[in-house]
């Protein structure tokens, strides 16, 4: 299975059809089914996730784009994981509430981008999934309306 490169995937300006496109060699699995992240969703299997040995990936689809995805990669790899975002993200946001209505629970760290937030925990209890998501900045501002800005720090 190929590759997927975090900077191409989690932008909401992919269609369902473009994503197909672009990963051809993926086997898509594709259902409309409404959640509080869209109306349509595609599971596929793959082996690796920028460079870290990965399970699968959901996207969800909000009015035809991509809304949010859930990347489950192989637990081992969680510190390598955490490495690579700090390294290609910055340091996380402060570990404080993304907002007084939604607290944010102090195992999960995240990060604001220009396209939306990427969440994971910072350490995984045993027989927890070990699981990414990013939320567009569309869907993040739903959510989550008085999050910080994204600050890149190193």
């Amino acid at each position: 299975m190929r590759s997927s490169s975090i900077s191409r995937v989690l932008d909401d300006n992919y269609t369902e059809a473009e994503l197909k496109t672009v990963y051809p060699d993926l086997d898509w699995q594709c259902q409309d089914q409404s959640s509080d992240f869209g109306d349509r969703l595609c599971v596929t299997r793959i082996g690796v996730f920028n460079g870290i040995p990965a399970r699968y990936l959901t996207l969800f689809f909000r009015v035809g784009k991509v809304s949010a995805v859930k990347m489950v990669y192989r637990e081992i790899y969680h510190p390598q994981l955490l490495t690579h975002l700090h390294r290609h993200l910055g340091k996380p946001a402060e570990e404080r509430a993304i907002s007084q209505a939604q607290p944010q629970p102090a195992s999960l760290i995240h990060w604001r981008t220009e396209q939306g937030v990427v969440v994971v925990k910072k350490q995984l209890q045993k027989g927890e999934e070990a699981a990414l998501l990013w939320l567009s900045a569309a869907l993040a501002t739903q959510h989550y309306p008085t999050a910080p800005s994204h600050e890149r720090v190193k």
